[in-house]
């Protein structure tokens, strides 16, 4: 092979090596790029008030989340899962519903590997941006309840503690895969009732 089409293989295996990166990780990019340049956005603002008719939603201002929650989905069963995760969040089966006591655990964006990362939701992709003292709200029949983030961890996948909490203290567990695309581990964020 002359040196010219060994030039020219490199340039189109490179072309569509970055073609490939880009499809697979447009939701992430996406996400992250809306975050940057929307800092100022209007949804920012703490909710005003519930709609009659809003049944069970999450909106987090701080980096424009806004979307149904799927409740009483089983977290050990993929098929179940994947499939809400389709349509926005889910909260874990098991777990408490806003007004009640205990933990509410609400899940989003997992994927199997990298290239099925267009295949579901980019919802949670920006919850490594929460920090303490951040809100996070959930409408849930009409009302709106208010929760503030205490911390962040990242634990193994194996580790499901956490949505098979026994504590009847309100508060509220956010999870996703992390990092974002993969399923290595687990970005949990806890909060409590800002009241």
């Amino acid at each position: 092979m002359s040196k010219r089409a060994l030039i020219i293989s490199g340039i189109i295996l490179l072309s569509f090596s970055q073609i490939i990166f880009g499809l697979v990780f447009y939701p992430i990019i996406s996400q992250e790029i809306h975050y940057r340049l929307n800092n100022k956005s209007a949804y920012r603002e703490e909710p005003k008030a519930a709609a009659e008719n809003d049944q069970f939603k999450i909106l987090i201002p701080k980096i424009d989340i806004a979307s149904e929650v799927i409740p009483n989905i089983n977290p050990l069963n993929k098929n179940e899962y994947l499939e809400a995760l389709k349509k926005g969040v889910a909260q874990a089966k098991g777990s408490a519903l806003p007004g009640e006591n205990g933990n509410i655990f609400i899940f989003a964006h997992s994927t199997d590997s990298p290239f099925s990362v267009q295949n579901f939701n980019a919802i949670f992709y920006l919850v490594n941006k929460l920090i303490a003292g951040d809100s996070i709200y959930l409408t849930y029949q009409g009302r709106y309840y208010k929760y503030i983030v205490e911390s962040t961890k990242i634990v193994a996948p194996q580790e499901i503690k956490y949505f098979k909490s026994s504590d009847k203290t309100p508060s509220l567990t956010l999870m996703t895969c992390w990092p974002p695309g993969t399923t290595l581990k687990r970005l949990l964020i806890f909060g409590r009732p800002a009241n």
